[in-house]
């Protein structure tokens, strides 16, 4: 069975003992698939967005791995998903729920990334080095 042929809104995943494409995140992974999977319908369809939009920001030197992310780049990012999600922009209670949408899953993204790199990170004589 390849990976792509996995039903990850099954849950008989979340049951299989042996299941860890993600590492030894796994766990966290699938308590956030699980739960993501609990949003109302709307909720859930605006999250796709967030996830497409971040998975472009995906590479280096993206302004999603900023040191300090500013709010005037997040504010446009928050209604360039509202317009790719066909959201009303004007509503503001949508518009700050995309916001926190987004900026969650920008955390998850830097954390995990940090993560990632702090694996590989080895002792180079008087410093950790790439």
């Amino acid at each position: 069975m390849a990976v792509t042929d996995i039903n990850f809104n099954s849950d008989k995943i979340l049951q299989c003992p042996f299941f860890d494409v993600f590492g030894a995140r796994n766990e966290e992974m699938m308590d956030i698939m699980y739960m993501r999977r609990m949003y109302p319908k709307e909720m859930n369809r605006i999250q796709k967005v967030v996830d497409e939009v971040c998975d472009s920001m995906e590479y280096e030197g993206s302004m999603m791995y900023d040191e300090y992310p500013d709010r005037v780049m997040m504010s446009g990012l928050c209604r360039h998903v509202c317009d790719k999600a066909q959201t009303d922009n004007n509503n503001s209670d949508i518009h700050d729920i995309v916001c926190v949408m987004l900026c969650n899953e920008m955390c998850r993204r830097r954390n995990k990334r940090r993560y990632e790199r702090g694996k590989i990170m080895q002792w180079q004589g008087e410093k950790w080095s790439l």
